[in-house]
């Protein structure tokens, strides 16, 4: 006996398959969380499509910070990231970016942002620090963090917006 398929059916698992195929990689490159301080963040940004659906998340988030190569404007990922009370020095977060924007919902106040750049097994990393101050509503406050003498990382430079 030969079973012909329903063509509607097959449609729909095609379809649903298709959706799920298209939606994993946005959801495996872009990082959400709360710290153990209680700081909700989001980390991504690779590629122009992840960087508009991020851009809708953007409220309720205080903090937006880029990371960037000096000179060639190329974004950076995978850098680490301490931030600090600036006043009291209590760590408030510690995350490794999954991508060059980096999201944080922080209480208004003065932070100490520490981030950290490799630059390759055989040579020290770059390490950048600034302190930042987060008002309490509004658009979010946004910083590029550059670093000198990074390697190129890919084809060509993105300038960071």
């Amino acid at each position: 006996m030969h079973i012909h398929p329903d063509p509607f059916r097959l449609a729909t698992r095609v379809a649903v398959v298709c959706s799920l195929a298209l939606a994993l990689p946005w959801a495996a490159a872009v990082d959400r969380g709360t710290a153990p301080a209680g700081a909700k963040y989001l980390s991504g940004g690779i590629g122009l499509d992840e960087q508009a659906d991020l851009r809708q998340e953007l409220s309720g988030y205080t903090l937006w910070l880029t990371t960037a190569a000096r000179g060639s404007g190329e974004y950076l990922a995978s850098v680490k990231l301490r931030i600090s009370e600036a006043a009291s020095g209590q760590l408030v977060l510690v995350h490794t970016m999954a991508g060059p924007w980096f999201f944080a919902a922080l209480p208004a106040g003065r932070y100490q942002v520490e981030a950290t750049a490799s630059r390759g097994a055989e040579l020290t990393p770059l390490t950048q620090r600034l302190t930042v101050s987060v008002g309490g509503g509004g658009a979010p406050q946004q910083h590029v963090i550059e670093f000198a003498g990074m390697p190129p990382a890919g084809p060509g430079p993105v300038q960071p917006r």
